[in-house]
């Protein structure tokens, strides 16, 4: 979790040694959590939904045309990378925020609560009335609901490409703000280690 690893940076003091190093302290913990996640989505993700769809075609539960499975699939994918770098910029958000707060467990509590509730792991946004049709455009929807319901083919081809828009738009915002908020923590910086 790129959160734990900045505050661990933070309480032994080491974030000093990570920022004079000519490499971008926000690429290194990016391209640290990126590795991880494609490692799990090549050997856990793709297998599953291997099988799964396989099953599921086989048996007759899911009407698929081979285009409309590979649509899907090819979806899913961008999806599923849309959501880690969503997951990663908001984590990562968290992360540095430890350079005020000096703690990340209520923090990552916090996170996990919202993220929760507002990615529709909790309740279906089916279930939310009017509330349910504004938050499938909040940051957190993409990290579970959003993928899942392309992958169900649930979406329209036009919608999933909206959706694809307001996620780099997420993203570029998140990374925007960490990018201010990182920069006003290096100016106030106090390191607890060392």
């Amino acid at each position: 979790d790129v959160s734990e690893r900045i505050y661990q940076d933070v309480k032994e003091g080491t974030v000093v040694n990570s920022l004079t190093k000519p490499v971008s302290y926000r690429l290194r913990q990016l391209f640290t959590s990126l590795g991880g996640s494609i490692i799990q989505f090549v050997f856990v993700a793709i297998p599953l939904l291997t099988i799964l769809y396989t099953v599921f075609i086989v048996l007759g539960f899911v009407e698929y045309t081979i285009g409309e499975f590979l649509l899907n699939l090819l979806f899913f994918f961008i999806f599923y990378f849309i959501s880690l770098f969503v997951n990663n910029s908001i984590m990562y958000l968290i992360g540095i925020l430890c350079f005020f707060t000096e703690h990340i467990f209520g923090l990552n509590m916090l996170v996990s609560a919202f993220r929760s509730f507002l990615a529709g792991s909790v309740v279906p946004f089916a279930f939310m009335g009017a509330i349910g049709k504004i938050l499938p455009y909040n940051p957190f929807a993409f990290l579970s609901s959003t993928p899942i319901q392309v992958l169900m083919n649930r979406v329209s081809i036009g919608n999933t490409l909206m959706y694809i828009g307001i996620g780099v738009a997420w993203i570029l915002f998140f990374e925007l703000i960490n990018k201010l908020i990182f920069s006003y923590c290096m100016r106030r910086l106090v390191v607890q280690g060392g």
